[in-house]
């Protein structure tokens, strides 16, 4: 079955819906204004992540909805943090460490300081087992730590 979100950016609230292919509205969420005259380029992404957020708690979708939206952000964006991490622990919630470790990398090569992609990047490294590199990425992340 095909789902379909839609999003209405209200001036006041940020409307998103889930339907199924017959139309049938099976799941709705409100967030923020994304309105951004009114709240700035910044807050309008937030607040709108924020509500699309809501739909990770679906079973129903597998996620492939919340997946698309980052991915599509991550295309105009290809350097945007908070997609790329979204990504990242939607492929580790369905066990494609690799790709999890993709998106993790991608994070680390845009800020080689970052803790929490760097202590990601290493569990993740685990995960593939990939064992000298997480040892190397967590070196980076203690040396980090004791002298930021």
């Amino acid at each position: 079955m095909k789902y379909y979100l839609g999003i209405d950016g209200g001036g006041t609230v940020t409307t998103a819906a889930v339907a199924n292919e017959n139309g049938e509205i099976i799941y709705k969420a409100q967030g923020k204004t994304i309105n951004f005259y009114a709240v700035g380029i910044e807050n309008s992404r937030k607040n709108l992540a924020e509500t699309i957020d809501k739909f990770f708690n679906l079973d129903i979708l597998r996620l492939d909805i919340v997946n698309l939206y980052y991915e599509k952000i991550v295309k105009v964006e290809p350097n945007n943090k908070e997609a790329l991490l979204k990504l990242a622990k939607f492929r580790e919630g369905i066990g494609d460490y690799r790709a999890q470790v993709d998106y993790l990398e991608r994070i680390v090569e845009a800020d080689a300081k970052d803790l929490e992609g760097l202590k990601n990047l290493a569990k993740g490294y685990e995960k593939i087992r990939a064992k000298d590199k997480a040892i190397e990425t967590y070196t980076k992340y203690l040396e980090l730590v004791k002298d930021p």
